[in-house]
């Protein structure tokens, strides 16, 4: 599918919902919202849901609701879940609630269920049933905070027949596992911990190489769980990793820089939650500016390093939040990047197995869509626009070339071989 099809359509007055919900036992008795509401939401004539706005909705608990925010009031009522939300504790403000994303923040869309007159009292406790949760309602941040309350392991989920269905939920895995590795708390924080602790990063943390290995072996993870990718040779497999790793490290770190607020604070989040400072002048690494043994000053490493990354993060950051990018386009262009037909030195037959396969990924991304309810114009809309983010992304990696080339030339840090083995120069 070419990108020149489609329109990049983005708008720029939306935040991005970078939040996620924690469960409890207990559900809150105010209800005083939803009687406001509920002659004026259950009288509504245009069959939109009135959580989501999505369309072919029915009435549901006193409403006009889809299926999917039906079925979320529901289990939360039957299981007496109370969210919070990572954005604003205080709950004075609402997480964007829309069809694309309603599942990113818990805490707000059951609040906007109850204000727009959704009735608890309405659901049938012992009708049937709760199922489990399917990956699409899960957040991938979503943890418990009952403090070492025992519950039982669930059953393993059967994988989806989508492959991006399937990425997403391996995704958010490797996120959690990444909290628990990372957290370099105590046992109660690894347990049940909320998500990332953010912190500045020492100088030449970023180059690790225990930290960087860890990081491919999760990628690596993602890769292997996708029979397109598992049907590769060897040699096949070696170029494109050659190819996409640190693309696809690149993407990650501003989709989650962008997610976290990083745009908006001047700073540059890692996976790990450590993050650079790109607006104190080099502060926070003062100490090591003055370390007699660096053969770069500290003016000279602004302007070399410093300056074009605040570009790159107004640039590609801000596309990236335009394009309200949520877990299932990062990981699809994740497949996107890994399937190239363009990396270097494929064989013929290599050549035809990934063209083929990136065209089954653009395929299962589509039919993804169509799974919750988007129409065909808008789904090829957002595929379209989210390939267009992979230029900004090539103008990023050009600029981190560059950095990363001062660093080898001058020696500013120690770094891990293998960046030169993905070709990382």
């Amino acid at each position: 599918m070419a990108a020149a099809r489609f329109k990049f359509d983005i708008k720029t007055d939306v935040d991005v919902a970078s939040t996620s919900s924690v469960e409890s036992n207990h559900l809150p008795t105010d209800l005083a919202p939803m009687r406001k509401h509920r002659d004026e939401a259950s009288t509504a004539a245009s069959g939109n849901c009135v959580v989501c706005n999505a369309a072919d909705s029915a009435p549901h608990f006193g409403v006009i609701a889809c299926a999917a925010c039906s079925a979320f009031f529901r289990r939360t009522v039957v299981l007496k879940r109370v969210y919070k939300c990572r954005r604003d504790p205080t709950g004075f403000t609402r997480c964007t609630i829309d069809r694309r994303h309603r599942c990113n923040c818990k805490c707000c869309r059951f609040k906007i269920c109850i204000e727009r007159g959704m009735n608890p009292n309405a659901v049938q406790y012992n009708r049937d049933t709760i199922r489990p949760r399917t990956p699409i309602e899960d957040s991938d941040f979503d943890e418990s905070a009952d403090s070492f309350k025992h519950k039982p392991t669930p059953s393993p989920k059967k994988p989806s027949d989508n492959l991006i269905e399937n990425l997403c939920d391996l995704y958010h895995q490797i996120v959690d596992r990444r909290r628990m590795l990372y957290c370099h708390g105590s046992l109660r924080e690894i347990l049940h911990g909320i998500g990332l602790r953010f912190r500045p990063n020492r100088f030449d943390e970023r180059y690790y190489k225990d930290k960087m290995r860890c990081e491919f072996v999760f990628y690596m993870e993602m890769m292997n769980s996708m029979e397109l990718w598992r049907n590769l040779d060897a040699e096949t497999k070696e170029c494109l990793l050659r190819e996409c790793t640190v693309s696809l490290a690149l993407l990650e770190k501003y989709f989650i820089t962008v997610k976290y607020g990083g745009l908006e604070d001047c700073r540059l989040i890692a996976p790990d939650g450590s993050y650079t400072d790109l607006s104190d002048n080099g502060a926070q690494f003062e100490r090591d500016f003055d370390n007699p043994d660096h053969q770069i000053d500290k003016k000279t490493c602004l302007r070399l390093l410093y300056d074009p990354l605040r570009e790159v993060l107004r640039h590609f950051g801000g596309a990236l939040k335009a394009s309200k990018m949520t877990d299932v386009e990062f990981c699809a262009l994740f497949a996107i990047l890994i399937f190239n037909p363009a990396a270097t030195n494929l064989h013929q037959t290599g050549y035809e197995m990934v063209r083929s396969a990136r065209n089954t990924v653009i395929g299962q991304w589509s039919d993804y869509y169509r799974s919750i309810g988007i129409g065909p114009m808008e789904s090829s809309l957002l595929i379209g626009n989210s390939i267009l983010l992979l230029s900004e992304l090539r103008n990023a990696m050009t600029v981190h070339r560059e950095n990363f080339h001062v660093i080898r030339v001058f020696k500013v840090m120690d770094y891990d071989s293998l960046i030169d083995d993905l070709r990382f120069h």
